[in-house]
């Protein structure tokens, strides 16, 4: 089988590399404290090691802000990237919480999980926040993550091994997987030399 030519070449994915290594610690950068990455990701982690906590799933066939049951019994709720903004806006206001607290707020609809909610879609959702003021692309940034956050199964979701959904729900909500480029370079955040620089070493 043929090798696929690589049309762009070393020294410009050299280069690539180099911009990615100068703007991940560029005062330009607004994510720069690693406490509170840590703090996020150890929240998270606690979200998924409670079963009695539902797991959200980036899934853009179903219906975002519904729940589903998986055949565990751990409830699964669908979102796009809404959920992971509304982790990095609070990131980028310096704010964290607790596990209770984002139970209470799981509870009075607090959290986003969709761009928005088409008409008519209201009463088949049980999460009815859209993302809002939580927008990073409002704030002018593209949110992107380093390891990619696909399933990469044609399986529904409630017969998806837990294990791979307690993953994917890893990746999808720790800030130490995401990073922010301005949208006006935004497809920058796409190109693996560029991400793999973003990685906390």
């Amino acid at each position: 089988m043929a090798t696929k030519e690589d049309k762009v070449g070393p020294e410009i994915r050299g280069m690539i590399s180099e911009i990615g290594k100068k703007w991940r610690v560029s005062d330009s950068n607004p994510v720069h404290s690693l406490d509170l990455i840590v703090a996020w990701d150890e929240l998270i982690r606690k979200w998924k090691d409670d079963k009695q906590m539902p797991l959200v799933v980036r899934k853009q066939t179903e219906l975002r802000g519904s729940e589903i049951d998986h055949k565990t019994n751990r409830k699964i709720i669908i979102t796009d990237n809404s959920f992971s903004q509304w982790i990095m806006f609070h990131v980028l206001r310096d704010k964290k919480f607790t596990l209770e607290e984002i139970r209470e707020m799981l509870q009075k609809d607090e959290i986003p999980f969709s761009f928005a909610i088409k008409k008519g879609d209201e009463g088949k959702i049980k999460y009815k926040r859209s993302v809002g003021k939580y927008s990073v692309n409002k704030l002018g940034w593209k949110l992107c993550h380093i390891f990619g956050v696909g399933i990469g199964t044609p399986i529904p979701i409630e017969k998806v091994p837990i294990e791979i959904l307690e993953d994917h729900f890893t990746k999808l909500g720790s800030p130490s997987n995401m990073f922010l480029v301005p949208l006006e370079i935004g497809g920058i955040g796409e190109i693996d030399e560029f991400i793999q620089e973003q990685r906390i070493h």
